[in-house]
């Protein structure tokens, strides 16, 4: 049996994880790598990360239950702004535990982030861009396995070992 479990992860958070990831890229990167994510993108990578939860999101429809990002209802709020939501609801198989919840938020956390980096990439360095979408596409495969991990476990399995 599945259980509807909503999930909502912040734009910021993914935004503030890419340009730490950016950075870090940078950092240990040779010194004529170019193309360092910095804070004055901000508007512009919150909308990337739209693009890419959104992407997620169809990839994993069978086990969506509702999907929305809290600024795009009748009354939208600003892209700026801080406090925009990604959210979703995943039906997930109901022995999963609260543990497990929290693993399943940072692999959406994850895929969502790598997918930003591999967009906001994709115009000027494939190469990383293809590196960054492996990873989010790694990521979201991990999800679908727990979402479909009810699924491929029959119901009379237990019988079996009487």
């Amino acid at each position: 049996m599945k259980t509807p479990v909503t999930f909502s992860l912040s734009a910021q958070s993914i935004v503030n994880q890419a340009l730490a990831l950016s950075a870090l890229r940078r950092a240990i990167g040779k010194p004529t790598d170019e193309g360092l994510l910095t804070s004055d993108k901000l508007s512009a990578l919150r909308m990337v990360a739209k693009a890419a939860f959104s992407e997620i999101v169809v990839r994993l429809m069978h086990h969506v239950g509702d999907a929305s990002i809290n600024h795009e209802g009748p009354e939208p709020a600003s892209v700026n702004d801080e406090s925009m939501l990604l959210i979703v609801a995943l039906y997930l198989p109901a022995d999963v535990t609260s543990d497990e919840q929290g693993v399943v938020r940072r692999l959406l956390e994850h895929a969502t982030t790598m997918l930003t980096l591999s967009m906001a990439y994709s115009a000027t360095d494939t190469a990383t861009a293809d590196r960054y979408r492996q990873l989010a596409e790694t990521s979201v495969d991990n999800l679908a396995k727990i979402l479909k991990s009810s699924e491929e476990i029959p119901t009379t399995f237990a019988l079996c070992w009487l």
